[in-house]
């Protein structure tokens, strides 16, 4: 679904895929390809941002479809550990079949750790992450520090409404 009403050319030459642009730069390749269309300048970024805008919108909805298609596994994951629950509570370790299903039981062993016990440090493993605070490097840059490969870049970012 479309927000907004684009030359069809040049929705054309964007959709099939003809019209890259690098992020990092800005650079469009195959500008030939856009520079022929047979539409004003300001129409072909009139139109270039609508498509953004359009592309976005598609962004936000897809987040919002896989947000809710998470929440829908998390509840069936939920209610196939309780029907789980149920089959054992009702089958009290005995095999079932059916030619539908077949139901059976294995033997595991699992290590229960009750809340608040002292595991001895022998037992324990370390996960230590690191990542950089760059809020606080930003500051103490601008405070006048400086660091080996760090730096402060100022960039331009495009801002579409």
């Amino acid at each position: 679904m479309q927000l907004y009403k684009m030359n069809e050319q040049l929705e054309r030459l964007i959709d099939a895929g003809e019209l890259f642009v690098d992020t990092e730069t800005g650079e469009v390749f195959d500008d030939k390809a856009l520079d022929q269309l047979a539409i004003d300048w300001d129409t072909k970024v009139t139109n270039t941002g609508c498509f953004i805008k359009n592309m976005e919108s598609d962004i936000v909805a897809i987040k919002s479809e896989v947000d809710r298609l998470k929440e829908r596994q998390k509840r069936l994951e939920k209610r196939v550990e309780s029907l789980k629950g149920y089959l054992s509570f009702c089958l009290e370790g005995k095999k079932f079949h059916s030619p539908q299903v077949d139901i059976s039981f294995r033997k595991s062993e699992q290590v229960e750790i009750v809340e608040g016990c002292k595991i001895p440090d022998e037992y324990q493993k370390v996960k230590t992450t690191y990542t950089p605070d760059k809020t606080a490097l930003k500051q103490a840059i601008k405070s006048g520090k400086t660091f080996d490969g760090i730096s402060l870049v100022e960039k331009q970012n495009i801002q579409i409404k």
